[in-house]
């Protein structure tokens, strides 16, 4: 009888998996997207997300399961924009391996952080070469210029410095958006942040931080520096 528990068993699994999809069309039908097969994210805090390659956009499947479905993965046809490997993308998000001590250093209680490049060498802005966040810029041609990209409960500040004690700095600003770009560089999450409110899952501030437009794919692929094959690994 064991053949008979076992043909069971896997009727069992495919009908789960059939709902399971099922389910996720429908989600992504009420959000107004075009259901494709996406990868599914088990991200550092347990929480589940799914990312669809083709907008580099993120849904939190809070009523998920922690393991991933074999059935859920990205269509071998459908490009991600920029040239982005989602594969190493999604490693990075799952395992991080960076220590967040050689990343940031905290430099107000707002809370802000400033990105360190003495152990690891990446680029908070890139992210705004990707995604369009809303944001400000002030400056004038002989003086200094800020940017700022504002996204979930902060963003990034960027100023460029002009003539003589000028410097340039770039600045996290917010609990929020300093746990999201960690997901993104392969940096492992703080454990407490000065000045944190209540945590969400990580899976909702991913979803709500990429709800935004794409800028223009047409520039060009990215994967050339973000993300590579190395990071969280060197």
């Amino acid at each position: 009888m064991n053949w008979a528990n076992n043909a069971y068993q896997r009727s069992i699994g495919n009908l789960a998996q059939t709902a399971l999809l099922q389910s996720h069309s429908r989600r992504a039908a009420r959000r107004g997207w075009q259901w494709t097969p996406k990868m599914l994210l088990t991200l550092p805090d347990k929480s589940v997300a799914e990312l669809h390659p083709a907008t580099l956009r993120f849904a939190a499947i809070l009523d998920g399961p922690l393991q991933r479905p074999s059935a859920v993965t990205p269509d071998p046809g459908e490009k991600a924009p920029f040239g982005v490997n989602c594969k190493t993308l999604a490693k990075c998000m799952e395992a991080p391996l960076w220590r967040f001590a050689d990343c940031f250093r905290r430099v107000s209680n707002h809370p802000r952080y400033s990105p360190k490049q003495s152990v690891h060498s990446f680029d908070v802005k890139f992210l705004s070469r990707i995604y369009k966040f809303p944001g400000s810029y002030q400056g004038g041609t002989f003086s200094s210029s800020t940017t700022e990209w504002r996204f979930l409960d902060g963003g990034i500040i960027s100023q460029n410095g002009y003539g003589w004690g000028n410097h340039s700095w770039t600045v996290v600003e917010g609990a929020e958006a300093l746990r999201s770009i960690c997901l993104f560089f392969g940096i492992a999450q703080p454990l407490l942040i000065k000045g944190e409110g209540s945590r969400r899952p990580l899976s909702m501030l991913l979803e709500e931080m990429t709800k935004v437009p794409l800028q223009d794919a047409s520039r060009g692929p990215l994967s050339h520096i973000w993300p590579t094959e190395t990071a969280g690994n060197t």
